[in-house]
């Protein structure tokens, strides 16, 4: 390689090198050649041993002026410590991913990357901590960031104390992804310093385990983002296994797990947990949430011996209490009957304040009788509920409401604009008249019933209306 290099013309260089392949001396010849043109490497990606990542970091400590994409992954799990790098200075790169890697010049390197798009600190070790003041330092000099990846080995890297918000707080213009893998008390800090007014999607992994699980700032968080799209998520699915329990707000189902806007995990064991600490990570008060009209309960992969039974029926209520906007609930098999018999504990005194809009339930393998007190309590409230059997059942049963174009409008605004959208897009030729009929009236409802609809969904209306 190093004698081809001298006969090839001044090419740019790309080096990659995958995981599981071993590099030979050869390769590793091959590979300090190369790294010999600082001036003409555009891409390293390395997946190595640490104590191979190390040799490649020595070779990297003068500057690389032409560097775009730069990824060095430790796959052994040792930690690499790179103590200074790229000679301070990378002004032209825009995607950076490090894992398991202590790197203490961290603030130094990034304020001279400006056109840095794409950050991804993954598999943080315990000794490379950075704070959340320096990491909100770094990112305020990074206006062209969209995405930001941060996660940490264990839930023992976090600040000591959680400091109140600031006054101000730093504006990342830019960014629309976050992701977030480590300690609660770390996000609460971070985030709270920062707004992202394109935020459109958001992973968070909890690794606490504790009792005292308490948070404050994601909703607020995402609720500060000015993205149009976020207030069409209108399904929420909460999703229980044998190691965690998972969130995941969207508007339709995504093609690709990683595309969900919102989805916030809590890696623990025990369902009861599991319910307790979801419950309180909802219990802030959110407008995302608030636009939930369908809501799934399911699990997956559970070991025969878990004990559902343990959970106490109030804390299912607590859960379904911070949905007050859910219209549908679908309880897969495994949940079904722990839910409804959290649910005949309803009485018309907490009627009000257990899934309030609820008008249709699907529970899987369970007997509509099985919650015939929950029923009652609901119809003696004015809150009737209809139990349904299928999927369809459940889907027909907030559908039937747009027969009458009156009914739209006592609806979820933004079941109307999805109406709207339907007809206006798709009404048959035949029925076209008809269909045009129908989104003239239901235009002058919404004109004319704006006090009805709910004032979150007014937003998605004019979205579907425009499309």
């Amino acid at each position: 390689m190093r004698k081809d290099l001298g006969f090839w013309p001044p090419l740019p260089l790309i080096i990659k090198y995958g995981r599981r392949l071993r590099l030979t001396s050869h390769d590793e010849d091959s590979l300090c050649a190369a790294l010999e043109h600082p001036n003409r490497i555009r891409h390293v990606d390395l997946i190595l041993p640490s104590s191979q990542l190390s040799k490649v970091a020595t070779d990297m400590q003068e500057p690389f002026p032409a560097l775009t994409h730069l990824t060095l992954l430790s796959e052994d799990g040792n930690a690499l410590v790179l103590p200074g790098f790229l000679g301070g200075s990378a002004p032209c790169l825009q995607r950076i991913a490090f894992g398991g890697i202590i790197f203490p010049a961290l603030p130094t390197l990034l304020p001279s990357s400006s056109s840095l798009v794409s950050l991804d600190f993954y598999n943080i070790p315990q000794n490379g901590y950075i704070s959340p003041e320096a990491m909100v330092a770094c990112l305020a000099a990074l206006p062209r960031l969209e995405m930001f990846l941060i996660g940490f080995q264990s839930a023992t890297s976090r600040p000591g104390r959680i400091r109140p918000p600031p006054v101000t707080r730093t504006v990342l213009p830019s960014l629309t992804y976050i992701e977030f893998r480590g300690a609660s008390e770390y996000l609460e800090e971070l985030i709270s310093q920062i707004d992202s007014p394109k935020l459109n999607q958001i992973h968070i992994m909890y690794l606490n385990q504790l009792v005292d699980f308490q948070v404050a700032q994601p909703f607020k968080f995402i609720d500060r983002s000015e993205d149009p799209k976020l207030a069409l998520l209108r399904h929420a699915d909460v999703t229980f296994t044998n190691r965690l329990v998972s969130l995941e707000i969207y508007q339709c189902p995504p093609r690709h797990p990683n595309r969900v806007p919102v989805r916030i995990s809590i890696l623990c064991q025990g369902i009861d947990w599991q319910v307790s600490h979801l419950a309180q990570v909802l219990s802030q008060p959110s407008t995302i949430l608030s636009h939930v009209v369908h809501l799934k309960l399911e699990e997956f992969g559970a070991d025969e011996d878990r004990q559902l039974e343990s959970v106490d029926n109030a804390n299912w209520l607590h859960l379904l209490c911070q949905f007050s906007a859910v219209q549908t609930l679908h309880v897969s098999r495994e949940l079904a009957g722990h839910v409804a018999l959290a649910l005949e504990d309803v009485t018309e005194e907490i009627a009000a304040e257990v899934l309030p809009a609820l008008n249709s339930i699907r529970l899987v393998g369970q007997l509509t009788s099985s919650v015939d007190k929950f029923v009652a309590v609901r119809r003696l409230s004015g809150r009737p509920v209809t139990v349904v059997n299928t999927r369809m059942e459940l889907k027909s049963g907030l559908n039937t409401r747009f027969l009458n174009p009156v009914n739209w409008v006592n609806a979820s605004g933004v079941l109307v604009g999805r109406m709207l959208y339907h007809i206006a897009k798709h009404a048959p030729s035949e029925q076209e008249k008809r269909g045009n009929k129908r989104l003239e009236d239901a235009r002058s409802l919404i004109v004319e019933h704006q006090e009805v609809i709910h004032p979150c969904d007014r937003d998605a209306i004019e979205v579907r209306i425009s499309l």
